[in-house]
């Protein structure tokens, strides 16, 4: 690296940093950063058997187990202090700045278009949310090995030394365990191919088989594998037609934002309100595609410059396109875009360098210098939008005031905070937007139980079985209504049917346990506190209650070892103490 290439590096990653330095004053938010980090017991023990759940495990119908061992690093080090883990993120993206930047220095062979790119990838109001989002590490993690391996790929291209493809192809599997985002590398390779004007040989395709078995193995284990922990979502996972109407949209609205990004929000309505709807904005995003498909195959398919940018963007974008719904109410995420757009600004920092070749030099790079700064500036004021849950749904709700989604999350943030006036209303209006929202009904359930409303909390959680009557928790908690109201033997019935549904949970064992000791069922009892130790040896509620049976059926011994592992897994467990 010449001292020109270094000076124009370091003013590259320096403006990204300060873009992103009051992201350090942020903390966790609510979206995701609960389920991965904050409430994630899978990170808070770094050891052989947590390691292998999460590369044995889906989190969440995600098989991202990287990212995960990155946040259980710094669990270990630094527990739940945001600012390291902001810290690394920031980091993260420092580095793929620099990758994208060598990249399409090997590319184009101009350190001016390699500059453009990789400032536009690095500041660009819509690659915001995958730094300042603390779990979308995924982003991160999975830009950084995939763009190591495509500049491994292209030094191979140009030197010969095969030691470089076979490192590009182990870099591949890191970015395949960070996020399945990264599948689409061996077509991006491809098209590298082309864009170098390499001819399609079979040795060429042979070249890509290690990436596809990598990509084809790990893809499957995402779709297919077991999960760890999953949401409870009445939303059909899958393909249908309706996809393909949602593809054409997610397409076209990621390219309006790539060039008007205002407006900007870490939730977005479903086009026409229902993802099954072909709706007026569905055939204005058909109207825009078809437009943009004939204007580039009639005069630019064969511009190998905007040919590669176009067909980087089409094919990365894909898999996060809406193609195959996930089960999430949202189809559009900023995020998306990290590495999608890497062509599309690739294209436009090579006509921009271009046009700015002749006499219109000062002025267009004046202009571009207004840009970058207004740009800069925007950026920094999205990722203080990331301070915490309510700074964020509130900026969604301020953009889109009838995404009932924004409400929940907001109601979820309040609900953390145990200000329940407010999550209550929240919840409330969400319902009143989405009268299906099973999620905002079972919250607000919850919150009725804890007040001593147990009438209100029964209401919500039959509401949230009769919109999913799979809704293992649901029922959990109506045996706690119940129990609470005395009645132990439908608390019973109730804790059954949610075992029935979830044979593993320990809780439902220790609650229908402790219902089971209520009405003098000792056995019954015993056995369930038994089960529920089988399944979380380390549970002290259930050590609590097997101590009660064998106090209350004359084995004092056996009940004061009881108590003891109930005092040593909770030391302020007050109830074993007596």
């Amino acid at each position: 690296m010449n001292n020109r290439t270094f000076l124009v590096l370091l003013l590259l990653l320096a403006i990204t940093f300060i873009t992103f330095l009051p992201a350090l004053n942020n903390s966790f938010t609510n979206l995701d950063d609960d389920l991965y980090i904050t409430a994630n017991p899978l990170i808070k023990s770094l050891n052989f058997e947590s390691i292998k759940t999460m590369f044995l495990y889906n989190l969440y119908h995600l098989y991202t187990p990287l990212p995960l061992l990155s946040f259980a690093l710094e669990y270990k080090f630094f527990k739940l202090v945001p600012f390291y883990y902001i810290l690394d993120n920031i980091l993260l993206h420092l580095a793929s700045t620099a990758l994208v930047f060598f990249l399409i220095k090997q590319l184009s062979e101009n350190i001016r278009v390699s500059f453009f790119t990789a400032l536009l990838f690095a500041i660009h109001p819509m690659h915001i949310e995958s730094v300042a989002w603390i779990s979308e590490r995924k982003d991160l993690l999975c830009g950084l090995f995939y763009f190591s391996s495509l500049c491994l790929y292209l030094m191979y291209l140009k030197s010969g030394k095969r030691r470089c493809l076979y490192s590009s192809v182990l870099l591949y599997i890191p970015s395949m365990l960070s996020k399945p985002m990264g599948i689409t590398l061996p077509i991006i390779l491809l098209l590298i191919d082309k864009f170098n004007g390499r001819k399609f040989t079979h040795s060429v395709f042979m070249e890509k088989i290690p990436f596809f078995i990598i990509g084809g193995l790990i893809a499957a284990v995402s779709l297919f594998g077991p999960e760890y922990t999953s949401l409870e979502l009445n939303v059909p996972r899958g393909f249908s037609l309706d996809n393909v109407f949602n593809t054409i949209y997610s397409i076209t609205f990621y390219i309006k934002k790539l060039f008007i990004p205002f407006k900007l929000s870490c939730l977005y309505p479903l086009p026409g309100g229902e993802m099954a709807n072909l709706s007026l904005p569905h055939l204005y995003a058909f109207f825009l595609f078809g437009l943009i498909c004939s204007v580039f195959w009639l005069f630019f398919r064969k511009n190998r410059i905007i040919f590669f940018g176009i067909m980087f963007y089409f094919v990365s974008i894909l898999p996060a396109s809406g193609i195959i719904n996930s089960g999430g109410k949202a189809l559009v995420f900023n995020h998306y875009t990290y590495l999608s757009y890497t062509g599309l600004f690739f294209i436009i920092a090579h006509y921009f360098v271009r046009s700015a070749a002749g006499k219109l030099k000062y002025p267009l790079y004046l202009i571009a210098g207004v840009v970058f700064t207004f740009m800069s500036l925007y950026s920094m004021e999205r990722v203080q939008t990331w301070a915490n849950g309510k700074t964020l749904m509130t900026n969604v709700i301020d953009h889109y005031p009838n995404l009932p989604m924004a409400y929940y999350n907001r109601g979820h943030h309040y609900n953390q905070l145990k200000n329940y006036p407010e999550a209550m209303r929240d919840y409330t209006m969400a319902i009143a937007l989405d009268p299906g929202y099973l999620q905002a009904y079972f919250n607000r359930g919850i919150i009725f139980l804890t007040q001593g409303k147990y009438d209100e909390a029964l209401q919500d959680f039959n509401s949230t079985i009769n919109l999913m009557p799979t809704h293992s928790r649901a029922y959990t908690c109506k045996g706690l209504a119940f129990a609470a109201k005395g009645d132990n033997s439908r608390a019973i019935l109730n804790y059954s049917k949610a075992l029935a549904l979830s044979p593993r949970s320990f809780i439902a064992y220790n609650d229908r346990g402790e219902a089971y000791l209520r009405l003098g069922d000792y056995k019954n009892a015993g056995d369930d506190f038994m089960a529920a130790i089988s399944i979380n040896p380390k549970f002290p509620n259930a050590y609590a209650g097997l101590g009660t049976v064998f106090f209350n059926t004359g084995h004092d011994n056996l009940a004061l070892r009881n108590f003891t592992f109930a005092i040593e897994y909770n030391p302020n467990f007050a109830y074993a103490y007596y």
